[in-house]
């Protein structure tokens, strides 16, 4: 959606080098090859939520992995998109009720929170929504926000013409 939110405004080729399930290990081994081969401008940099169901996870190594992937990324010029991947999912139903988890989940939270202060990412912090995770044309509509605070000119679009 975000993509399509900026090709209406610019000259826009984009990527999408995600895969579902896939760990910070994934990303860090395969998918940052094929985002640096593009050579972006902006990248929303999402991942842990897969390493934090493994029952052996192992936070440094997410953190090693997450950080080794926005130093790649911000040392060739990319500006990182990231958010806090827990927002509104303490109160979910399933596993991820379990107190292991909802630690966890805070603490991939904080590292999200510190990749923005090491490398300057435009981070959204969702809060607390009351147990709902906000809807990928909500995160849009924040992003796009945020990428106008910060400089980019982009139209006023209607979300739901774009999902």
């Amino acid at each position: 959606m975000l993509a399509r939110v900026i090709g209406a405004a610019h000259d826009l080729s984009w990527c999408d080098a995600r895969s579902a399930g896939a760990t910070t290990y994934d990303v860090r081994r395969v998918q940052l090859r094929v985002a640096v081969a593009q050579r972006p401008h902006l990248v929303c940099l999402a991942a842990g939520l897969a390493d934090v169901r493994d029952p052996q996870w192992d936070f440094a190594a997410t953190r090693a992995h997450l950080l080794h992937c926005a130093r790649v990324l911000s040392r060739r010029g990319a500006v990182l998109l990231t958010t806090r991947p827990g927002a509104g999912r303490r109160g979910q139903a399933g596993s991820w009720r379990s107190a292991s988890r909802r630690l966890r989940i805070r603490q991939l939270d904080g590292l999200y929170d510190e990749l923005h202060e090491r490398f300057g990412t435009i981070h959204l912090d969702p809060g607390d929504t009351g147990g709902a995770r906000p809807s990928a044309a909500e995160l849009t509509g924040r992003f796009v926000h945020e990428l106008t605070r910060h400089g980019l000119e982009l139209p006023v679009v209607s979300l739901a013409r774009t999902s």
